[in-house]
């Protein structure tokens, strides 16, 4: 099972299973390879470079495939979904790189309000808040990448919230030209 050390981070991943069947696993690693770990609950939430956050890539752009944090295994390691006994597909390719914030968590236990906007009953879906990452690279499935905030979606999905917040990362042509969502 091949290992790869993810850029600038100091965290390795290591696959198990085969890929595309359900029984695949991307899991997380620290300290030279030896320490497994949760990205979800183990990466910090902040990026190194003031301002920026890290996210958790899981769904590269221009794939099909879909992937995902397993919240219910030990370590939270990245698979594919998979629903009525079938690993799960887009139609089509996505044309953003998906994943999720570290530590991030959108309670399913508090009704989401928002001032000045009427909205129905919902609470959170009870998942890491996810990111849509549109610059014009293909991340791989695992990458931690620093990225910038250029806004935030509000979808109500199955009567749950679920924010996408939509970034940027930091090595992409246009970081320096977006700051927000009204730059794209």
């Amino acid at each position: 099972c091949p290992k790869a050390k993810l850029a600038n981070s100091g965290y390795t991943t290591k696959s198990t299973g085969e890929l595309g069947t359900g029984t695949y696993r991307l899991n997380f690693y620290k300290d030279e390879g030896t320490t497994l770990i949760s990205p979800w609950h183990d990466i910090p939430l902040k990026g190194e470079i003031d301002g920026t956050y890290n996210a958790l890539i899981e769904i590269p752009k221009m794939t099909r495939a879909k992937f995902e944090i397993k919240k219910e295994e030990a370590h939270n390691p990245i698979k594919q979904d998979v629903q009525h006994d079938k690993v799960r597909f887009y139609h089509g390719p996505i044309y953003w790189n998906y994943g999720a914030m570290p530590q991030t968590w959108e309670n399913n236990l508090k009704t989401v309000s928002i001032p000045g906007l009427t909205l129905p009953e919902v609470v959170g879906d009870g998942d890491p808040i996810d990111i849509v990452e549109i610059g014009s690279t293909a991340l791989p499935t695992g990458t931690i990448a620093q990225v910038k905030i250029l806004g935030a979606l509000g979808l109500i999905d199955k009567g749950q919230m679920d924010w996408k917040i939509i970034v940027l990362r930091t090595e992409d042509p246009l970081f320096t030209e977006y700051d927000d969502i009204d730059d794209v």
